[in-house]
């Protein structure tokens, strides 16, 4: 899970942690590449409950302010409305809204292959340097 900034208290998550099973039994990676990815989309964002959804004390917005505590529950999709046309400590203006099919990020796990023959190599040369003594 991360969180979304600027908000409050929402975040991504698939919801299902046995959702993306990345390794098989054997402990090789699940597919038949080598590689695994994983795609997180704006249907993704959790809201968290613990904070009213505004600008007041959301994380990395100029409005300021104190978060008003909500004592709610994790829901799915919460509305990100309330951050259009927020500022940002960059200068920046917030406009566009994060939409449920929106790609937000991609997460590639993928083999990285032990430099085998380095590492026989070099044990191979510390033999015959202990040979030659």
């Amino acid at each position: 899970a991360s969180m979304v900034i600027p908000s409050n208290d929402s975040f991504i998550s698939n919801g299902n942690p046995l959702a993306y099973q990345v390794f098989n039994a054997m402990g090789d990676i699940n597919d038949v590449t080598g590689v695994f990815t994983i795609q997180i989309f704006g249907s993704n964002i959790w809201d968290a409950g613990t904070e009213v959804n505004d600008t007041l004390g959301a994380a990395f917005s100029t409005a300021g302010g104190t978060a008003t505590d909500q004592n709610g529950v994790i829901a799915l999709g919460p509305d990100l409305s309330y951050l259009s046309g927020v500022g940002t400590p960059a200068g920046t203006t917030i406009q566009d809204l994060i939409l449920p099919g929106e790609l937000l990020a991609t997460i590639t796990v993928s083999i990285v292959p032990e430099p085998a023959s380095a590492s026989l190599a070099a044990l191979g040369s510390l033999a015959l340097l202990r040979r030659r003594r």
